[in-house]
């Protein structure tokens, strides 16, 4: 009997709209500590790397410890999660893959403010398990989540995709040896790194990917 076919997405610049919020967050907490940074570059950065990069950065540079930062960072954060929208056609790729049989699931790096951003959105009744990394889950690009998803949904490698926005989830489907999809937003485009089976601009492109049977690496 042939597997089913099954998506694993990671959730902020792929599903959610949330960069605007997590910046804010990155700038509140600097100016609470009196540091100053360039718009820009601190966006360019933390989309390109990652929030916890970041601050171990401004660790080295000033002595504040990167736990005192993140703790202080994911307060703002998590007061935040009502100013998070959906990704343009993110409800529709989602239903779309429901109505055919294709399961969703989450792996991020979120942590508290993921589920009750996902309701807020009305998003969760569409997955079927959410993993985050306070979960214990080590941090991307380690596997350990998306091998954990395929082993307890006995998902089939082949025909599971991790779609993601940055070099860093495709790293991770890579390493899990599942297909990958990145999504390349009009608002923060991520990098092509040719780690990707697929390159997308919409995510309603993913119904044209879902359907194939065997899908060779192209861009949208």
């Amino acid at each position: 009997m042939e597997k089913k076919k099954a998506m694993i997405w990671d959730l902020d610049g792929t599903l959610l709209d949330s960069y605007d919020e997590i910046i804010s967050s990155v700038i509140l907490t600097l100016e609470d500590y009196g540091l100053m940074g360039d718009l820009k570059e601190i966006r360019k950065y933390i989309i390109r790397y990652s929030v916890k990069k970041y601050f171990m950065k401004i660790e080295e540079k000033t002595g504040i410890s990167f736990m005192e930062l993140h703790d202080h960072f994911e307060k703002y954060h998590h007061a935040k999660y009502l100013e998070v929208t959906a990704m343009p056609h993110a409800m529709e790729i989602l239903q779309y893959l429901k109505e055919h049989g294709i399961p969703s699931f989450v792996f991020t790096h979120r942590t508290f403010s993921t589920l009750p951003i996902l309701e807020n959105l009305k998003m969760l009744p569409y997955f079927e398990e959410v993993l985050t990394i306070g979960e214990d889950f080590p941090r991307k690009p380690n596997p350990q989540a998306i091998q954990y998803l395929l082993d307890k949904y006995s998902l089939d490698p082949g025909r599971t995709w991790y779609v993601g926005d940055r070099k860093l989830d495709m790293e991770c489907g890579k390493n899990a040896g599942i297909k990958t999809i990145l999504y390349l937003s009009s608002k923060d485009n991520g990098v092509i790194s040719g780690q990707e089976d697929h390159v997308i601009t919409d995510l309603m492109d993913i119904a044209e990917i879902s359907s194939q049977k065997d899908s060779d690496k192209t861009i949208s």
